[in-house]
């Protein structure tokens, strides 16, 4: 990414016949990705599979306003394309590991019955994986991504559910979460992005509350339900001897 040259080069030297073309989790993105789909035009490429977000279609968000150029241009291109729309990953919930084993609770800013989607990272591995094994059936095709959709609420039972115990959802401030990320080292462009995801989510925003296309691409259901997901990774929930208490007064918060 980021150098279009490059990017030619290494289609044309190892043939490559189809690409996945994943932004990077940085400020610059935008400017990096159009010089990679770039040299993809110049070099011809037979297909490629971009991956972008669900909130695009709320253009004066911070993550909408860096994907919809590269929308655009892999539309121009010429080049047969699918597109991917994911929204916040499922995988973001072990973020809260350490406030369950210590506190039987979770933190976020969200309303606790406001419903988002979210996706599992082998959900969406599957659908690019079936996308660029076989690509005719989906050129040209904009596909939102989605493995379910749930509120905090829900999130809650089924770790109730699957650990044994009582466990417990915790509003706290947007100002809160702002500067727990911060804590944690986010970036400030990235901070400011995830928080106009959850203020669309509070305000109970269709489109991040789409179920989504996979049986569009994997012609059958195989989405994962947040509870069969909490399922299979409730062993890192758990408190053994060796673990470390976490410090007091962090709030934690789901990352992208």
């Amino acid at each position: 990414l980021g150098n279009s040259a490059a990017v030619f080069s290494a289609v044309n030297e190892y043939q490559i016949d189809a690409v996945f073309v994943i932004p990077p989790g940085v400020k610059t993105r935008e400017q990096l990705t159009l010089q990679a789909i770039q040299g993809l035009k110049d070099a011809g490429v037979g297909f490629t599979l971009l991956l972008t977000v669900l909130s695009i279609p709320f253009k004066d968000t911070i993550f909408a306003k860096q994907m919809i150029p590269l929308e655009e241009a892999m539309r121009a291109s010429g080049l047969a394309y699918t597109i991917m729309r994911l929204p916040l990953f499922t995988e973001n919930i072990l973020a809260y590991v350490d406030s369950i084993k210590e506190k039987s609770k979770f933190f976020g800013p969200l309303l606790p019955d406001s419903e988002f989607a979210s996706v599992t990272t082998t959900d969406a591995g599957l659908c690019a994986a079936s996308i660029l094994d076989r690509p005719i059936p989906h050129l040209n095709q904009t596909y939102r991504i989605v493995s379910d959709v749930y509120c905090q609420n829900r999130l809650a039972a089924a770790l109730t559910k699957s650990l044994g115990k009582k466990i417990e959802y915790e509003r706290v401030s947007y100002e809160q979460s702002k500067a727990s990320f911060q804590e944690m080292g986010f970036p400030d462009w990235q901070i400011d992005g995830i928080l106009e995801l959850y203020k669309l989510i509070d305000c109970k925003e269709t489109e991040m509350s789409f179920l989504g296309d996979i049986e569009s691409v994997l012609g059958e259901k195989t989405r994962t339900s947040i509870e069969d997901f909490v399922e299979s990774v409730k062993e890192a929930f758990k408190k053994r001897d060796k673990d470390v208490a976490t410090p007091k007064n962090k709030v934690d918060v789901t990352a992208l």
